[in-house]
């Protein structure tokens, strides 16, 4: 059993949160956060941004710790972890994001939200956001293969035993270069796994979708119904206690067991009314 693949106790994300109206999309924005170290930079759509990865590139590390500390960003995993070639702000104004960077590593930062988020008014979850570089033939679906490039977790209630340490559930969205979009990829048997091996079960609770597949490169903005989707995966806590509440999101980046390289962008995700 992998011991590494969800050590996480759910949490977040690299970047400040501001509730406001958003002024770039035709709806508004109940929660957001703007992965950019440019003050009060509104969300903007996939169309208004170029792929170019160049433009104004990195801050200072010195700036980007700065950065981490001010929003109460701490690495999970490893403990104390670092942001030394792990992070970083590029791109051109007005569309700068934070990118990921993990060679032959892997990491979690996290931050617990302040305040609960009860997502009944305002399910849609959408993520912007690139893969430049995935994991080398990695995949979920493989035995021992299974790094990704990004993931944006979105932890729900109170926290559930697990075999390492207690940990909320939890939604894992990722960008996969092979997985089929949609599917769980938490607790399967992988192709090539030894009899009864169970792959990515430190926490079942815990489920890896991906919501994008390939087209490395390429800004996209993917949208999710987290009430339906967390309904779909624990029906029987729904119908029992009803929607838990958001908690709190993390990221993770992982490249160690195909010993390669991973590159990602994170340009916001926010929360929206149901359309």
């Amino acid at each position: 059993m992998d011991r590494k693949l969800m050590t996480f106790a759910a949490v977040i994300s690299c970047a400040y949160l501001i509730f406001s109206q958003m002024s770039a999309h035709a709806d508004a924005s109940a929660f957001q956060i703007r992965f950019s170290d440019e003050p009060n930079a509104p969300l903007i759509l996939p169309q208004q941004m170029s792929n170019s990865k160049s433009g104004n590139e990195i801050n200072p590390q010195k700036e980007v710790k700065k950065w981490f500390k001010q929003h109460s960003l701490k690495g999970a995993y490893p403990l104390f972890a670092g942001t030394n070639e792990r992070f970083w702000f590029a791109g051109p104004p007005g569309q700068r994001y934070l990118r990921i960077h993990a060679q032959n590593d892997y990491f979690i930062f996290v931050h617990q939200l302040d305040q609960p988020v009860n997502l009944q008014a305002h399910p849609i979850f959408e993520i912007v956001w690139a893969v430049d570089t995935f994991p080398q033939n990695a995949s979920m679906g493989v035995y021992n293969r299974h790094d990704r490039a990004v993931v944006v977790v979105i932890s729900f209630g109170d926290k559930v035993s697990g075999n390492l340490k207690n940990v909320p559930r939890g939604l894992a969205f990722y960008w996969g270069e092979n997985d089929a979009v949609g599917r769980s990829y938490t607790c399967i048997t992988p192709e090539g796994a030894p009899s009864g091996y169970q792959q990515a079960c430190t926490y079942p609770h815990v489920k890896y979708i991906p919501l994008q597949r390939g087209d490395g490169g390429q800004v996209k903005n993917n949208r999710v119904n987290l009430v339906e989707t967390f309904t779909a995966h624990f029906p029987d806590y729904v119908q029992q206690h009803g929607m838990p509440p958001m908690t709190a999101i993390s990221i993770e980046s992982r490249s160690d067991l195909t010993q390669s390289t991973a590159a990602a962008r994170l340009y916001s995700i926010a929360l929206y009314a149901q359309p």
